[in-house]
């Protein structure tokens, strides 16, 4: 059997219903050379006893009735330093600035606009990481 292919089974019943056996699906893809192989030979199986069935809906019960463990709230503020507490500030004034004049200019396409805004700001970002533009210097060639 192709390496590839063993991600693909899937655990049915068999047809007595007591055990279960790994099958492919129907919709798996074929290795190039199974329809030689097919007729040949019957694909392996993985027979899983009741005990082992039943195992593992015990193991499911257990998950289920086991409590989230109780964790100490955590604070989530952070202190930052003056000067960055500043900066943060001010950017934060200014995107609200933004979203304020944005609402004014689009009335309630407003969030239609930052989304496509914001489309276009990632396929830029998408684009530039894969091709590596080379970035023009950004001073003068020539002092006037």
């Amino acid at each position: 059997m192709h390496a590839a292919h063993m991600a693909y089974r899937c655990l049915t019943p068999d047809n007595t219903g007591s055990t279960w056996a790994a099958q492919a699906p129907s919709y798996a893809p074929q290795p190039p050379d199974a329809a030689a192989t097919a007729a040949d030979a019957a694909p392996p199986t993985l027979e899983l006893s009741d005990e082992l069935v039943a195992a593992f809906a015990r193991m499911e019960q257990r998950r289920g009735r086991r409590k989230p463990q109780a964790r100490a709230p955590t604070d989530r503020r952070i202190e930052l330093p003056q000067q960055e507490n500043e900066a943060t500030r001010a950017v934060m004034a200014e995107r609200a600035l933004q979203r304020e004049d944005q609402d004014r200019a689009y009335g309630a396409r407003a969030s239609t606009m930052r989304m496509l805004e914001a489309d276009l700001n990632s396929a830029f970002d998408s684009i530039s990481h894969d091709e590596l533009p080379v970035l023009w210097p950004s001073v003068p060639l020539r002092a006037a």
